[in-house]
Formats: C-alpha cells, sequence, structure tokens
C-alpha cells in the first residue's frame, strides 16, 4: 500500500509524462487540478522529487514541470523508492 504522498507523486509523474511526450511543461496550478491535490502539497512533493533528479521544471511564461528523455525511460518504481523509501 502506498501512502498518498506517494500516490499524488506517482500521479503527477504520470500526468507530466504525458504532456512531456510532445515536448510539453505543466504548471503546478494544471498539475494539481488534473490529479485533484492540494496546490501546496503537489509543490513540496514535486520540489522533493526534483531535488532526486526524477522531474525537472522550468521558470518563466513558458515553464513548468518536464521530465527530459532519461527520466521518461525510469520505472515507475524509482518514484515509490524516492517518496516512501
Amino acid at each position: 500500500m502506498f501512502s498518498k504522498t506517494c500516490e499524488y507523486a506517482i500521479r503527477a509523474m504520470i500526468l507530466i509524462a504525458q504532456k512531456s511526450r510532445n515536448g510539453g511543461r505543466i504548471g503546478i496550478k494544471d498539475i494539481a487540478k488534473g490529479i485533484d491535490s492540494p496546490e501546496h502539497f503537489i509543490a513540496k512533493i514535486l520540489q522533493d522529487l526534483g531535488r532526486k533528479g526524477l522531474v525537472q521544471s522550468a521558470k518563466g511564461p513558458n515553464g513548468g514541470f518536464y521530465l527530459d528523455a532519461d527520466s521518461l525511460q525510469r520505472p515507475l518504481a524509482d518514484v515509490v523508492r524516492a517518496v516512501d523509501g
């Protein structure tokens, strides 16, 4: 059984991966809305995943979260280990 944090992380990574396949980026508000998560909570989760190199982000008007080619190939188990240990 996964923690609520891990569930949100998995759902967010799937959503980000869908956008990243087309070279897109997605903002935190759209992620929170897309996975039905509190914005501040998913922001903290994504910040932690970013520090661990699982998700990338860019600032600015065309910014947002995305996955690079390396991250798109990572197994979902990496996310689970990063969040739940």
